[in-house]
């Protein structure tokens, strides 16, 4: 059984169990490369370069003659971090010496030596396995992926209208984040101020499926609404039916679908987590409805309720001191509204494993 409690912890002093399986991971865990992550609004990501750090390893975003890159952030002559490199058209020069990379991170100038001398192939600058555009961000898969990009449906449905967030960050790692985003008998104390207490308190998923790479559960709860109007005057109870469909994806990624059956509206939020290092973790969230388009006040009041609802979880998650999520079950206690917490460690365990994913299982209430 492993122990915990020192502050912090990093793939430094990773541990594994008796069957050589890791104990736990964090936000340095390098067997974590094989999925997708945000690690810069697009927004971002402008003329000049952007630096930015996934798992521990520092990276820098550019645009080169249009076309979005990813260098690891150390030119390969003297490791100057080429996020102090300047954009020269189509290539990205190094500050220090003035090498030149292209979009495939070839060095194809280098000053020091004659023209015509042939450049050593070592002469690179290395790229990620995986580079995406999507969803008004970037998102890095250090390597090869093993599964796609998070689902998110709304983004492209006219009937929907899509508000990306500002990210905000915690000091608890990326897999406790989500761990907190499986959870849902905090609701009762954590979210009291917002959408939670007392009648969250009994909360557990209706069932859990394991498809691939993915964990889909099913809720059907109380939940209280804040921000429709029918409800401010009176006509609607503040507590209302919400059937919920969370799916967790690789890479710390959960999409939450709510149906306010009596309301006639669904809600979805999609967040995702990037593990920059130990003790920092950049969160990213969207929030899609169908039932508030082109209402600004509306908007308005429903971002502010999201902030509040970020806030109490923030206020959580920084009270960790030990950044590291068990995957040994045997290290914390469990009960039955745990189900899903513990689906999510074996997708981890899984992941941080040579072998695929477990067979696809339901696990029915």
């Amino acid at each position: 059984m492993q122990q915990f409690g020192a502050i912090g912890g990093s793939q430094a002093d990773e541990a594994t169990d008796g069957d050589g399986r890791l104990a736990w991971v964090d936000n340095e865990t390098s067997a974590l490369g094989r999925a997708w992550y945000p690690v810069a609004l697009s927004t971002e990501v402008t003329e000049a370069p952007f630096a930015v750090e996934l798992l521990g390893k520092p990276w820098v975003l550019a645009r080169l003659g249009g076309e979005l890159v990813a260098f690891a952030d150390a030119c390969p002559h003297r490791l100057m971090p080429l996020s102090a490199a300047t954009v020269c058209g189509q290539t990205l020069r190094c500050s220090y010496h003035g090498w030149q990379f292209d979009v495939t991170g070839a060095a194809v100038v280098i000053p020091s030596i004659e023209p015509g001398t042939p450049i050593t192939g070592r002469a690179r600058a290395s790229a990620p396995a995986g580079l995406v555009e999507r969803y008004g961000a970037v998102w890095m898969a250090l390597d090869d992926p093993v599964s796609g990009l998070p689902d998110f449906p709304e983004w492209d449905d006219e009937s929907f209208e899509v508000r990306l967030d500002t990210p905000s960050r915690t000091t608890a790692s990326a897999a406790q984040v989500m761990d907190n985003s499986c959870d849902v008998s905090h609701f009762v104390v954590v979210h009291a101020g917002t959408f939670g207490g007392d009648a969250t308190a009994l909360s557990s998923p209706r069932s859990i499926e394991r498809d691939g790479w993915k964990i889909r559960a099913t809720y059907e709860t109380h939940y209280r609404v804040l921000d429709d109007p029918r409800i401010e005057r009176g006509e609607l109870p503040e507590l209302q039916l919400s059937r919920q469909t969370k799916t967790f994806h690789l890479g710390s990624t959960l999409e939450l679908r709510m149906e306010f059956p009596d309301l006639g509206s669904t809600f979805t939020i999609l967040a995702s987590s990037q593990p920059e290092r130990s003790g920092s973790t950049r969160v990213y969230r969207w929030f899609a409805r169908n039932d508030i388009v082109g209402d600004e006040t509306r908007w308005a009041e429903c971002l502010k309720v999201e902030e509040a609802v970020m806030a109490e979880d923030l206020s959580a998650l920084n009270r960790y001191r030990d950044y590291r999520l068990p995957l040994d079950l045997r290290t914390e206690v469990h009960v039955p509204a745990d189900r899903l917490s513990l689906a999510y460690r074996r997708l981890l365990d899984d992941l941080t494993q040579a072998g695929g994913p477990a067979a696809p299982a339901e696990m029915s209430a």
